[in-house]
């Protein structure tokens, strides 16, 4: 296997950086779940599906939300043809530029929140405090009970959160076409 990761290697890491107990932290009792691969936030309903790319590596989470975003638009690219090194919301929007025009990678404040989804599917940067890596995400709106829904592609999950704790464990960073 030389220098690859295994899948268990990966999700042991990451459960290694959850918080033990605190805000964050799952307890037996607990209705929510925790997910995403750069931190533990905390999740409604979460559920595996195949309408949610599953990202193809460790590090592939802006590719696979990359082929998401362009695939909601009808545009067909897959998240190696988009490629890795997506990190910053600049990266992500001028690989998608390349294949679809009109990309726009920006931090803006949470008061952006509705704008955003009036532009359809966008993609967010969660972290959490303290949080050593981001974690991209499509946001697809809100539910109709006021609940941000979420494609996440560490697990080809999506799931709902509150929007005021959605706002607490995304950066600000936003990609979006206007």
């Amino acid at each position: 296997m030389g220098d690859a990761f295994k899948a268990d290697d990966v999700i042991d890491y990451i459960n290694s950086l959850r918080p033990k107990e605190g805000p964050g932290s799952l307890t037996a009792s607990s209705a929510e779940a925790n997910a995403g691969a750069g931190g533990s936030w905390n999740v409604l309903d979460e559920v595996v599906s195949s309408n949610v790319v599953k990202q193809s590596s460790p590090t592939a989470c802006g590719a696979a939300c990359g082929e998401m975003l362009l695939r909601d638009r009808g545009v067909l690219a897959s998240q190696v043809e988009i490629g890795t090194e997506l990190t910053s919301m600049n990266s992500l929007a001028s690989k998608l530029n390349k294949v679809d025009s009109g990309w726009v990678g920006n931090a803006v404040d949470p008061s952006s929140f509705d704008a955003l989804n009036k532009t359809g599917s966008w993609s967010a940067m969660m972290w959490d405090s303290g949080g050593k890596v981001g974690h991209w995400v499509v946001v697809d709106g809100v539910d109709n009970l006021g609940r941000v829904v979420i494609k996440d592609p560490f697990k080809g999950s999506y799931y709902k959160m509150d929007v005021d704790y959605f706002k607490e464990v995304w950066n600000g960073h936003a990609v979006y076409k206007p």
